[in-house]
């Protein structure tokens, strides 16, 4: 328990100088320039030609409106029935590295209004169908590098913050944004909005434990650790102790079991309520996922669809998919960091 204790002292010291040493700053990250279409704003780069695949400077373009979450300024690309999207790009000011660990946050929305010209029947048609954003690793522009990690799908007509957190298995040189279809569906034309980057902050893994110590010997002392018994000011922490425990809890058995044997051993309820711990340490496309075979599972299997039972059947590698791009252990790890002074609180009570 010492040694824990110490651990998690180390995660609140250490975080707090990765976030304050460790950042790759962005150029221009709330797209702020002149409102236009067809031009990508001052510092970025665009990976379609003049005509076709360029992106705007909203508002005002397209019959778009909603105000800039921050600046006067903000990004906007669409997809089309085409199979044409449009994205973006720029050089970093220093390489993101492989097997290192970062956060990423962004603001995103959709205009409910954005006309523009079909490009099949020529008719000025509402792109306003859900998008996603991709982000892309690189060394060569638009060469589709790594795809490091992408949204849900987004389909609110509001700002929305959304933290990534990803690890690249290469160096790469270049960060690209890319506007994208919902997985599976035929080209259809959307758009996205873009507001307020963050910058690309590294966090420190290593350093958060003695050489002797690694991130799955970490996680499962925590697995180990004992609820506070001391004065209710530690219910708060103990709550996000308990949600850690739950999801790497979950992470190794569904890894060791498979996702359907994991949901044949739990009940619906035990399912709803795991589900909502990834949903608190924002494993948003596992939560899904696990809740979308659930159902398949109890559902009467007399009223199954077609595409329920292939959905169920490719259930396993459609869920490897999905818990290496949501990447649970830096999930919790950044979790950790927005809540460490509590937990540390917590163990240091013990």
């Amino acid at each position: 328990m010492k040694k824990l204790i110490k651990l998690l002292l180390l995660i609140a010291i250490n975080f707090s100088f990765a976030y304050s040493q460790d950042v790759i700053e962005l150029t221009n990250p709330s797209f702020e320039d002149w409102a236009r279409c067809c031009k990508p704003p001052s510092g970025w780069f665009s990976c379609g030609d003049s005509k076709l695949n360029t992106p705007d400077v909203q508002p005002g373009a397209f019959y778009v409106v909603l105000p800039a979450m921050e600046g006067k300024t903000y990004l906007g690309m669409v997809t089309r029935n085409v199979d044409s999207w449009e994205s973006i790009f720029q050089d970093l000011s220093s390489p993101m590295q492989k097997d290192t660990t970062y956060v990423f946050s962004i603001y995103l929305a959709k205009s409910e209004t954005l006309v523009s010209q079909d490009r099949l029947t020529k008719k000025d048609v509402n792109y306003n169908t859900p998008t996603l954003l991709r982000i892309w690793g690189e060394n060569s522009e638009c060469e589709n590098g790594e795809l490091l990690v992408s949204s849900p799908l987004i389909d609110h007509d509001y700002w929305k913050k959304y933290d990534f957190v990803f690890t690249p298995s290469e160096n790469w040189n270049i960060l690209r944004l890319e506007a994208y279809y919902e997985t599976d569906n035929k080209p259809y034309n959307g758009n996205l909005l873009l507001d307020n980057c963050s910058g690309i902050v590294k966090i420190n893994v290593k350093d958060l434990y003695d050489e002797h110590t690694k991130e799955e010997d970490f996680f499962n002392m925590i697995l180990t650790y004992s609820k506070s018994k001391s004065a209710s000011q530690s219910d708060f922490a103990n709550s996000k102790i308990n949600t850690i425990q739950q999801v790497w809890k979950f992470n190794i058995d569904a890894n060791k079991k498979g996702i359907r044997q994991y949901v044949f051993n739990h009940s619906p309820n035990e399912i709803e309520a795991i589900s909502k711990y990834l949903k608190e340490v924002d494993a948003i496309e596992t939560a899904t996922v696990l809740d979308s075979i659930s159902q398949i599972y109890h559902k009467d299997q007399n009223d199954l669809k077609e595409a329920e039972i292939t959905y169920f059947k490719n259930s396993e590698s459609l869920f490897v998919e999905t818990t290496e791009i949501d990447n649970i252990k830096g999930l919790l790890l950044l979790y950790i960091q927005k809540n460490k002074n509590e937990i540390s609180k917590a163990f240091s009570a013990d």
